[in-house]
């Protein structure tokens, strides 16, 4: 997998700089329309553009007296670009054309590690309704994504593919998301005696592993 970079965002002139965001805008907003991890929604980054922009052109025309409010607004539009940069990192086969499309760039100098499939080490019941999970180490990995679809197995149709859920019109699957950088992990609020299935990928800064084997539990309280 490539890895892509966001090439100098963090130090590139105001007028590259909105250049990019238009870019985002039209380019990986515009194509990949939801994002499991971390949740850097549209409307999210739409607001930090409105605010940036808005701060910029106040401290262009006013002066010192906008400067604490460029900076604030800028802060927050880079930490939004990193959320961006690191998804984008490890997003599982994203298309060249619309990373390039969308202001990244690859990054040459990565080194692409093979990642083995993730295989689960035990899942141990805690107090209430809370479950710990851990799963074996992968080599070379940096963090382990836990899945969790309440009713058992995927619904039929439903899939996961370059970072982006597809679940056609009608279904509504409870699927709940850890990707905290751990391989041990808890999940809280699981209902007595309802099935689950428990998945798990593994990455790093330049590859993604494939989808771990699907194990199927029945979860109580007692």
């Amino acid at each position: 997998m490539p890895v892509f970079i966001l090439k100098d965002y963090r130090s590139i002139s105001k007028k590259k700089f909105a250049i990019l965001l238009t870019n985002l805008t039209n380019g990986l907003y515009f194509y990949v329309l939801v994002f499991l991890l971390p949740t850097v929604i549209k409307s999210d980054f739409d607001l930090a553009v409105t605010a940036y922009t808005k701060a910029s052109k106040d401290y262009a025309a006013g002066g010192k007296g906008f400067k604490v409010a460029y900076v604030t607004a800028r802060d927050n539009m880079l930490a939004i670009l990193d959320k961006l940069h690191n998804y984008v990192t490890i997003m599982p086969g994203l298309d060249l054309i619309i990373a390039t499309q969308s202001g990244f760039n690859l990054n040459p100098a990565a080194v692409v590690v093979a990642l083995v499939q993730a295989t689960l080490k035990k899942i141990t019941r805690l107090g209430g309704n809370a479950i710990k999970v851990e799963y074996n180490i992968v080599p070379g990995a940096t963090y382990y994504v836990m899945i969790l679809v309440e009713d058992g197995v995927l619904p039929p149709g439903v899939s996961f593919a370059n970072g982006i859920w597809s679940i056609p019109k009608g279904l509504n699957p409870r699927i709940i998301v850890n990707n905290t950088k751990p391989r041990i992990k808890i999940f809280n609020d699981l209902i007595s005696d309802t099935k689950y299935s428990l998945l798990c990928f593994s990455g790093n800064a330049s590859s993604v592993s494939v989808m771990s084997d699907a194990t199927n539990f029945t979860f109580s309280n007692v």
